[in-house]
């Protein structure tokens, strides 16, 4: 439950207009640590259980797809060039967050 509720979160904020943005400072000097934290958190929660490899790799690829799906759907709503340096820091902070996951439930394993 909480996942669900991360995910509708950060696609709400994503589709703020832009004077709530400003507000937020999501864009800036910030704007980058601010994908990477946001989807790193993302990777935490949704790997936060273990199972079988393919729920796994679903769940991975199901989190790219959002990822993506938000950087393109901004670009089309605002009419922006796709942000290539977006993309690719959310598949960055996703891909530390799953990482930090498992290493975690295999560290409690092993203890």
């Amino acid at each position: 439950m909480p996942s669900c509720v991360w995910l509708v979160a950060v696609a709400v904020l994503s589709f703020l207009p832009w004077k709530y943005k400003a507000f937020l400072h999501t864009k800036g000097e910030v704007h980058l640590w601010g994908h990477f934290v946001v989807f790193g958190v993302t990777g935490l929660l949704l790997f936060r259980r273990r199972g079988p490899i393919s729920r796994e790799a679903t769940r991975l690829l199901g989190i790219l797809v959002f990822a993506c799906t938000i950087e393109i759907t901004q670009g089309i709503i605002y009419r922006l060039p796709l942000e290539w340096w977006d993309i690719m820091t959310d598949m960055f902070g996703i891909a530390v967050g799953v990482f930090v996951s498992v290493w975690r439930t295999r560290r409690r394993f092993m203890e």
